[in-house]
């Protein structure tokens, strides 16, 4: 949005406006940079159809809209766009946070709660040499990785639509490490929908981020007869295994 470019004196209100009732959204401000970095949704409100985050500084005066897509994002659900950085000083509530742009940045150990579910598309999460746990860790077709420390995981999870719409997303698990008993989930996951494929790529590797390992697949997940859950270099995929022919003479 054009509000990201701009550099304020102080942080910008933010306002919903469309069809519901009930949104609310709080600006996210670097005072250091004097950026808005992103928008967080406090409450997604009820019957919008349609939806705009509307930007106002000095009062009441408008200095830019945004669509927005309220059914996209809950309640606790905080999401960092844009160039910047934005730290946290203090422990918060947020369950689930996604990186989009830039970076977010510990300020203490355990800002965020350890059960909250982080994805990494187009940012990075910055450890800022704090300690940090989290839930469920997903990365998006953007990517992004853990900076200056390492993070405990709970699950890995790979998005199975996106997976076989060749879309899958790319991660950089250098700085991760997963608890014991992690697994990895594949929401969505439809066996029927693999007889068209011999291999669909859950997650491609960024240069330098592939894992010495991956959680094991998610006992629940029952793969086909010839099917297989398999980490090579590169990506981490479900592949079909074709049989050995022996050839007697």
């Amino acid at each position: 949005a054009e509000v990201l470019s701009k550099t304020f004196a102080a942080p910008p209100t933010v306002a919903i406006i469309g069809d519901g009732e009930g949104a609310s959204a709080r600006v996210l401000f670097n005072p250091a940079t004097g950026k808005v970095t992103g928008v967080q949704v406090l409450s997604p409100g009820w019957g919008y159809t349609s939806a705009k985050a509307r930007f106002n500084h000095g009062g009441y005066t408008c200095i830019g809209e945004s669509t927005v897509e309220l059914d996209a994002v809950e309640c606790g659900q905080l999401v960092k766009a844009g160039t910047g950085v934005y730290t946290f000083n203090a422990a918060n509530s947020v369950t689930k946070l996604k990186v989009a742009g830039g970076s977010v940045k510990s300020g203490i150990a355990n800002a965020f709660p350890a059960e909250t579910a982080l994805t990494l598309d187009g940012g990075n999460y910055d450890m800022n040499g704090y300690s940090q746990s989290f839930g469920n860790v997903s990365f998006g077709t953007s990517g992004g990785k853990i900076l200056n420390g390492t993070a405990a995981a709970g699950n890995l999870v790979c998005d199975f639509a996106a997976a076989l719409a060749g879309n899958p997303g790319v991660a950089d698990l250098s700085n991760v490490s997963f608890a014991a008993g992690a697994k990895t989930l594949i929401p969505g996951y439809d066996p029927d929908a693999l007889e068209s494929f011999d291999k669909v790529v859950l997650l491609r590797f960024a240069q330098g981020g592939a894992p010495a390992s991956v959680p094991p697949l998610d006992d629940s997940i029952e793969l086909p007869k010839g099917w297989a859950f398999k980490m090579t270099a590169s990506c981490l995929k479900l592949t079909h295994q074709k049989g050995l022919i022996i050839l007697v003479k």
